[in-house]
């Protein structure tokens, strides 16, 4: 069923007001006749009697919608300005204001938008307010019942992307032209050159940021073509952008030009360049150091710097040859601080899994906390510290590899026939190739010549009755390889670590636990009340001084050290213990903890010289945490000596 724009307007209007309305007034409103208003009542009626709805008339009240299902009228007219949300309509009136020529009257955008006059002035309050935290200070100005925006032109089309670009989730959005502002067969011409050169240069950029740049280029192509170039200096502007960005960027532009039969004058050449240079690359391959230094402000490249120097200090951990390292930081780093508020509030997506299964790592990252308050106007949250977590993860592994020594091995150990066999292999080896070598296969009858080839981990089709006499794990799995087997191997491996790291402690674990700082069934009821208790208890027994709490809240500060299955692992953000010690509370039932809850609390606290410790407590820990069962069981254990056993076992 199809209706006019028209009769689009004037059924919107109707449903709006949910009431009787004169002819008079909806001629007015549509500047038709009220003849005409007659005419599309009585052609709109056929059809909307298959939507169960009917317009109503009666002499001396006028029209009135009448309708049973509110979804069908909005199928009906479901791209007018009416029936967008009240955030959608926000940033279409913020674009009209920024991009027209003259000031825009506020009666027309009453008209428009069909909204009061009351509305019209919270939604320029709430533009107002995006548009400062943007950095956007006196954009509008308002006289004799008009707004106009004063930036200049860089800025004018800047702000727009960003009104536009913040509700743009897929490019159906960007092409849904709600702003009537986008065609969508420019977008797709642009995103397939955008694509062509990607790939020419090997760059990767994240599917929000190829809407962003979209967004700035078709906005850049009918800026030009209506004759609104850039009026502002672009001085400075070409010693920031890396080489590569600016070829790939000349090169987008010479295609663009081609398609769209535009020039583009050196300044809007350098415009674009520098949006290009400000997106997120998922490679930083085409990025040296040494241009980093060269084209990042100073700041950013200085507060990388002390990062890498604070971890190697905290932790002894030498990051600071890590050239990817350093280039992925300082482009997160960079990209960060000039992200909104609202925009770095928006949560990681694996921030739970990082935190849970990384713990150590991402500890590592908090070391970047005080440096960001130093040198930058706000502070990073937790969410923020996931990403740098996530890059201090991939180059602790690097580092990792680096070091081993001997490459560890999965043997593969089975009785069925060789095809399968090699098949499980293959499998193993696209799994598990890059970290470990894949030796075998090895029959049953062979399974002791296999012990003598130390492997780390054995995995086999059968049931091998000799694998309960060795110390080595066995992994029995499917021909098939399917994820329950992988996971169980996962499980191994993830034990062959910690098991590693302890070796680097002179004693077992046990021996920092203390009966004294042991407490079961505790009734407290917020998480400053149990690290107040905690403190105090290990100051009394003397294994730290005065500042522990305070040391410890400003940890807390940084992000909350609660985790899954109501576990928290609270410590000070410095190494201030007289004597290395762990304590450990039970609560009667958990209490808010963060964004979370907690009930087991193991609070730690390490000594200036055992502090290469601290990757061990972390490892024993996140092995708890990340293990119900486990929990459960601790949550069970009231004895002191029975829980110290159950939690190193």
């Amino acid at each position: 069923m199809k209706i006019s724009k028209n009769e689009k307007k004037l059924l919107s209007y109707l449903f709006i007001q949910n009431d009787w309305v004169t002819g008079e007034s909806i001629a007015r409103h549509l500047d038709v006749s009220d003849r005409t208003i007659r005419n599309y009542v009585a052609s709109m009626n056929d059809s909307l009697s298959k939507a169960n709805c009917k317009i109503l008339s009666e002499r001396g009240k006028g029209y009135r919608l009448r309708f049973i299902d509110s979804e069908k009228i909005f199928e009906l007219i479901n791209h007018e300005n009416v029936f967008k949300t009240s955030d959608s309509i926000m940033r279409s009136i913020a674009v009209k204001l920024i991009l027209s020529e003259e000031s825009v009257n506020l009666n027309d955008l009453e008209d428009e938008f069909f909204l009061s006059r009351t509305k019209i002035d919270l939604v320029l309050r709430e533009i107002r307010f995006f548009s400062e935290k943007l950095g956007y200070k006196e954009a509008f100005t308002r006289k004799n019942n008009c707004v106009s925006c004063s930036l200049d032109e860089k800025d004018k089309r800047l702000l727009a992307a960003e009104f536009i670009n913040n509700n743009t989730f897929d490019v159906g959005e960007i092409v849904d032209n709600s702003y009537g502002y986008f065609l969508e067969e420019n977008v797709h011409s642009l995103m397939e050159i955008v694509r062509e050169f990607m790939d020419e240069f090997s760059i990767i950029i994240t599917d929000s940021d190829m809407f962003k740049i979209i967004i700035i280029m078709h906005m850049q192509i009918n800026r030009i073509k209506d004759n609104y170039e850039l009026d502002c200096s672009m001085e400075d502007v070409e010693s920031s952008i890396f080489p590569y960005v600016s070829e790939v960027t000349h090169n987008i532009l010479d295609s663009i030009s081609k398609e769209f039969a535009i020039n583009f004058s050196y300044d809007e050449k350098l415009f674009f360049s520098k949006q290009f240079s400000n997106l997120r690359f998922l490679t930083s391959n085409n990025i040296t150091k040494n241009e980093i230094l060269n084209v990042v402000e100073s700041r950013y490249t200085i507060v990388v710097q002390k990062l890498l120097e604070d971890i190697k200090e905290e932790f002894t951990i030498d990051f600071t040859d890590d050239e990817k390292l350093f280039v992925d930081l300082t482009l997160h780093v960079r990209f960060s601080c000039g992200l909104s508020d609202e925009s770095n509030d928006i949560k990681n997506p694996v921030l739970d899994e990082i935190k849970n299964k990384f713990p150590f790592v991402f500890e590592l990252s908090t070391c970047i906390f005080n440096r960001f308050a130093e040198y930058f106007d706000f502070e990073i949250n937790e969410n923020q510290l996931s990403y740098i977590a996530a890059h201090l993860g991939g180059a602790l592994e690097r580092k990792n590899k680096h070091i081993e020594k001997k490459r560890e091995s999965i043997a593969v150990c089975s009785s069925l026939n060789v095809s399968i066999i090699w098949l499980l292999m293959s499998k193993l080896s696209t799994v598990y190739g890059n970290s470990f070598d894949i030796v075998g296969p090895y029959p049953i009858y062979q399974f002791k010549d296999l012990l003598l080839n130390e492997p780390s981990i054995i995995v086999t089709t059968s049931v091998t009755p000799q694998a309960n006499h060795n110390s080595i794990p066995v992994v029995t799995v499917s021909a098939k390889l399917e994820e329950a087997d992988i996971q169980a191997i996962n499980s191994e491996i993830d034990k062959l670590k910690k098991k590693e790291s302890k070796k680097t402690l002179p004693t077992g674990l046990d021996q920092f636990f203390s009966k004294e700082l042991f407490f079961w069934e505790y009734d407290l009821h917020s998480q400053t009340e149990v690290l107040q208790f905690l403190t105090q208890r290990i100051m009394e027994q003397g294994y730290a001084e005065e500042g522990l709490l305070e040391s410890t809240l400003e940890r807390e500060k940084m992000a909350s050290t609660a985790f899954q299955n109501n576990v928290a692992i609270p410590h000070p953000v410095k190494h201030c213990a007289n004597q290395t010690v762990i304590a450990v509370l039970k609560l009667k039932r958990p209490i808010p903890w963060g964004t979370s809850s907690s009930q087991l609390i193991l609070y730690f606290v390490t000594n200036q010289k055992e502090k290469h410790f601290f990757h061990v407590f972390f490892s024993l820990f996140s092995d708890v945490v990340t293990d119900k069962l486990k929990v459960d069981k601790l949550m069970k254990k009231s004895d002191y000596q029975e829980f110290v056993n159950e939690l190193l076992s």
